[in-house]
């Protein structure tokens, strides 16, 4: 089972479509307005995948030495709904993560 953590950007909604995914968000574990780089550090040892609607997170952090995956859904609203129909290939983007890699998934 993986363990995913949704960035305060991903819409809630999302975890119920996530099956077979252990699924934490910043809003339920209380860490909003905490700093990127401070967040990750708090998450990394207890989270296989950290998801995010922040493009910059791509070039802000060093992924290459970080004990976790990150994966940047790049749809047109940040709205649950608009990015549903694409839950098999973030389910596979998912299952397929690495830890220290990014993967921008258009959806």
């Amino acid at each position: 089972m993986r363990r995913v953590f949704l960035d305060e950007n991903v819409d809630l909604a999302l975890s119920v479509a996530l099956t077979g995914c252990e699924v934490e968000s910043v809003r339920s574990l209380g860490l909003s307005g905490i700093s990127n780089g401070e967040l990750l550090a708090r998450i990394e040892k207890d989270f296989d995948v950290f998801i995010s609607h922040d493009k910059g997170l791509v070039h802000q952090q060093q992924w290459s030495d970080r004990d976790l995956a990150c994966i940047v859904i790049d749809s047109r609203s940040t709205r649950a709904t608009s990015y549903i129909e694409g839950r098999q290939a973030l389910m596979d983007a998912i299952n397929g993560a690495s830890p220290g890699t990014v993967r921008v998934l258009k959806v």
